[in-house]
């Protein structure tokens, strides 16, 4: 994680730094321009290599499946001891899911998750269908 360099100001947004780099003229506001546009395009290259590095997981409670053991259709999914993880995949037509895992489907391919979990422990939500069982 990257951490501030306290004797230095950080600006509360781009506005208020672009501000601050105007104040200057002639080569001081060049150099200052290519420092700062050099440090914001380090510090994006250190969070891009962060983002492969990480997963989107949508978590759900168990409460969102509509049996213990529900039919997952052709979908990869693992049990585990107290739910089960799902892979998502984006799907032009939905007809091949069961209609139970549609909204969640859509829901985790709008969030740009790479999985679903499902777990006993994690309360349910108030914007998808509960079962129970």
């Amino acid at each position: 994680m990257l951490k501030e360099i306290g004797i230095f100001h950080t600006p509360k947004n781009w506005e208020e730094l672009q501000t601050w780099l105007t104040r200057l003229n002639g080569p001081e506001a060049v150099l200052a321009t290519t420092a700062a546009m050099m440090a914001w395009n380090l510090a994006a290259s250190f969070t891009k290599e962060k983002e492969g590095d990480t997963e989107q997981v949508l978590m759900l409670s168990t409460a969102h499946m509509p049996f213990t053991k529900p039919d997952f259709g052709a979908l990869r999914v693992v049990e585990f001891q107290y739910g089960y993880v799902l892979w998502p995949v984006a799907v032009e037509d939905y007809a091949s899911i069961p209609e139970w895992l549609v909204p969640i489907i859509k829901m985790a391919n709008k969030k740009e998750c790479t999985l679903v979990l499902f777990d006993a422990g994690i309360p349910a939500r108030e914007d998808l269908q509960k079962w129970e069982w």
